[in-house]
């Protein structure tokens, strides 16, 4: 009898390819739409990328119009406690689809002609 830890184990290691497949996802829009204005750092594990600003560009611009434009993107800036080390965002996948990342991705590279 597996029990209930039997089956928590198993919906585990299904969890982990489905998050592993959608990092790289990500990985691969944000390199192909984004690679100019920002440098993203694949991430071994988690459910989020940070993606370090270039070029000078506004973390608090970018966060605010992509909070209008239907994409949650959370800025690093707020999450140091001393000065901040760099500027950027972290850019959730564990929680959407596949097509959602890539919808919000390039709806991030739309905005960042803009900026």
């Amino acid at each position: 009898v597996l029990g209930v830890f039997g089956y928590i184990g198993a919906y585990i290691r299904k969890m982990r390819s489905v998050y592993v497949a959608r990092r790289d996802k990500l990985a691969s829009l944000m390199e192909e739409y984004l690679s100019d204005y920002v440098a993203c750092i694949t991430p071994a594990g988690g459910m989020q990328m940070p993606c370090l600003l270039k070029h000078g560009i506004s973390e608090k611009e970018i966060a605010a119009t992509a909070r209008h434009a239907g994409v949650d993107i959370l800025g690093l800036t707020g999450l140091y406690a001393g000065p901040p080390g760099a500027t950027g965002f972290l850019m959730g996948f564990a929680a959407y689809t596949e097509r959602e990342i890539e919808d919000a991705v390039k709806k991030l590279a739309a905005i960042f002609r803009l900026v």
